[in-house]
């Protein structure tokens, strides 16, 4: 059974392979983000989640690097 977590994190980014304004980066801030999903995997580097579970598929799948990681909270899994 998958634990249910909510992760808090900084987010982080690739730029396309186009040319881009220097300004572009420069602008860029650090945002905090949350998600909350199944733990699938874990690793010493990352979380593995999914927020969607159906038979044997999953949707909305994240990896979040444990380095970029502010909190992480366990929710238990009710059962039926």
């Amino acid at each position: 059974m998958s634990k249910i977590l909510h992760i808090k994190f900084y987010d982080h980014m690739s730029l396309t392979n186009e040319w881009h304004d220097i300004d572009l980066i420069l602008k860029t801030k650090i945002v905090e983000c949350e998600v909350i999903g199944f733990l699938i995997k874990e690793d010493d580097l990352a979380y593995f989640l999914a927020t969607m579970l159906g038979g044997e598929e999953m949707g909305s799948c994240h990896v979040i690097l444990k380095s970029t990681v502010t909190s992480v909270k366990e929710y238990p899994k009710k059962s039926k």
